[in-house]
């Protein structure tokens, strides 16, 4: 960074501590008066598209996904082990439904991949259709259309092909962004509250207030995101990283209190941390999102006990005449919130070497629907049904997400940036 630069903010009280807070008068010299890059021609900051410098998108990585849900009806048994009813299920309606991510600014689903399949009760495998509403914002609400069935069991499988790539931001270009005086259409969705991420409830706007001070827009963006989001993350306590609810080997869904009541309780998992960070971006007005996928852990790095793929989340924020910015609250919290200067870069915001080992499935806990879906657990997927379950059964559900690694995959058209030596984590060595 230009030392006149940092001599300029550091004269107005902008540093590691915070700066919404401070006495900050709306004349800043720099980076404030600079206005938002235009997208480059034939380039949109919107869903799923190239970002927009100041950040680009470097080493492109393939995965085969698949996405398996099982409902099992455990029947009652009577007197002598006789099961009272084999059939527990009786269903005139049944599709799962999943709200993807199937365009976003770091990673796009091939649709023609799409494939889907069910099982009854140890049955065949049968294919069944992939219905998807219209795209909104990057997401499809996808349907599975079993049916009417009479069973004990259901499972759907869903599969796809995925690239995804790693983030490359300039964080002094990134700090001359201002704010727009409108939002894109295709992000106004993500301003709004949304199951678990209760950002109209006021103790967000108490929070937003208490870290700014009433002077939010006075700094830029970029800035103004970072340290909303350092703020949330000092205020938890605790947060298990892992955060999936598990029966012996078998995934139910995700620890999730949600962020209004993590905000109370201030410990959580790392589902929450994420809720709580996007709740106050939108809050602040800054469309953000929380992303659920598969992580795979780079070889040779220590996975303190977690598998080496499993079920994960991060999020995303906009930022305006760019794209969705992605970060890992869990991974500012590990790294101590308190000490990391806002000027500066950090690792996992913006630039992030292994977002290519990451693949997003949804940006919802669970499905925006009415009747709210009959689930024990939020994991992304909804259950719309109608007909008869057999009132003296144990309904249980189990999730399953797998990713397989396919290789390097296809790079943007156009000349790469200069590639620092930490992306070159896997892979072929960047074109020219």
């Amino acid at each position: 960074m230009d030392r006149s630069v940092r001599e300029s903010k550091q004269a107005l009280g902008i540093d590691r501590r915070g700066f919404l807070g401070t006495a900050l008068v709306a004349s800043l010299p720099w980076p404030a008066r600079l206005q938002s890059p235009p997208p480059a021609p034939g380039v949109s900051d919107l869903a799923g598209r190239p970002p927009a410098p100041p950040a680009w998108r470097v080493d492109p990585w393939l995965y085969d996904m698949t996405f398996r849900v099982q409902v099992l009806g455990i029947p009652a048994f009577q007197e002598g082990g006789v099961a009272s009813n084999t059939e527990t299920m009786r269903l005139t309606t049944n599709r799962l439904a999943l709200s993807m991510s199937t365009l976003d600014t770091w990673s796009r689903v091939d649709l023609s991949s799409l494939r889907a399949t069910t099982t009854l009760t140890g049955g065949p495998r049968r294919s069944i259709q992939v219905s998807m509403a219209d795209s909104q914002g990057g997401t499809r609400l996808v349907t599975l259309d079993t049916g009417a069935v009479s069973c004990q069991s259901i499972q759907w499988e869903l599969q796809w092909r995925v690239q995804v790539w790693s983030s490359l931001v300039d964080e002094d270009q990134a700090q001359r962004v201002t704010w727009p005086r409108s939002w894109p259409a295709e992000v106004e969705p993500w301003l709004k509250p949304s199951v678990a991420i209760e950002s109209d409830d006021p103790r967000f706007a108490q929070h937003v207030q208490s870290v700014s001070g009433g002077k939010l827009k006075d700094v830029p963006i970029w800035l103004a995101t970072k340290d909303l989001v350092r703020h949330t993350v000092l205020w938890f306590r605790g947060v298990d990283s892992f955060g999936n609810i598990t029966d012996t080997t078998a995934t139910r869904g995700f620890q999730l209190q949600g962020a209004a009541a993590v905000m109370e309780s201030r410990k959580g998992s790392v589902y929450d941390l994420c809720a709580a960070c996007v709740a106050t971006l939108r809050a602040a007005g800054i469309p953000a999102r929380p992303v659920l996928g598969m992580i795979e852990a780079p070889q040779g790095t220590i996975t303190g006990g977690m598998p080496q793929f499993r079920l994960g989340c991060w999020a995303e924020a906009y930022l305006p005449g760019t794209g969705w910015m992605p970060f890992d609250p869990d991974r500012i919290f590990v790294n101590g919130a308190k000490s990391l200067d806002v000027l500066q870069p950090w690792e996992c915001f913006g630039s992030w070497p292994y977002l290519n080992y990451r693949a997003p499935i949804s940006h919802d806990f669970l499905p925006s629907m009415q009747p709210k879906p009959p689930v024990q657990y939020p994991g992304m997927w909804g259950w719309i049904r109608a007909g008869g379950i057999d009132p003296n059964c144990q309904l249980m559900d189990y999730l399953t997400c797998v990713m397989i690694d396919r290789g390097a995959g296809q790079w943007d058209p156009g000349p790469a940036p200069e590639i620092p030596p930490a992306y070159l984590l896997r892979g072929p060595k960047p074109r020219h």
